[in-house]
């Protein structure tokens, strides 16, 4: 299992989770889901480009997963 915040090291992977800290009342929680697709493709495409996901990095996300 490898953590990472590289979309590049990401994309190399057969299996893809979003881990997610939620912090609430002084209480923290982890959330761990494993993602489809297209879900996996929205992941590594916000990765490429911040919280504005464009089409172009979503074809970046695609390209990086194709090869």
């Amino acid at each position: 299992m490898v953590v990472t915040h590289s979309p590049q090291v990401t994309s190399k992977g057969h299996y893809h989770y979003l881990v997610q800290k939620n912090n609430n009342n002084n209480n923290t929680t982890t959330n761990v889901t494993q993602l489809n697709e297209k879900e996996k493709i929205e992941e590594i495409a916000r990765m490429v480009s911040g919280s504005i996901i464009t089409n172009e990095a979503r074809e970046a996300a695609s390209k990086l997963l194709d090869t």
